[in-house]
C-alpha cells in the first residue's frame, strides 16, 4: 500500500466518522425534542390535576361545613 492508497483510506475513514458523527446528532436531537414535549406534556398535566385537586378540597370543605351546620355544633 502506497502513501497515496493510505491517505484515500484515511479519508474514506474520516469521511464515514463524519457521517456517522452527524447521524447521532440527529437522533440526540429529535430525542431531545421528545424529551421536551413529554414534559411540557407533564406539566400541563400536573397543573390540571392540581386544579382538580384544589375544586376538590373547596367542595370537602364546603361539606364539611353544611354537615358541621346539620349537626349543629356550628352556628349558622
Amino acid at each position: 500500500m502506497n502513501i497515496d492508497e493510505r491517505l484515500e483510506a484515511l479519508t474514506q475513514s474520516v469521511e464515514l466518522l463524519a457521517a456517522v458523527q452527524r447521524d447521532s446528532e440527529k437522533r440526540i436531537e429529535a430525542r431531545f425534542t421528545k424529551l421536551i414535549e413529554n414534559m411540557d406534556r407533564l406539566a400541563q398535566a400536573t397543573i390540571r390535576l392540581d386544579e382538580g385537586m384544589l375544586r376538590v378540597a373547596n367542595i370537602l370543605m364546603n361539606h364539611e361545613e353544611r354537615i358541621e351546620n346539620l349537626e349543629g355544633k356550628r352556628p349558622q
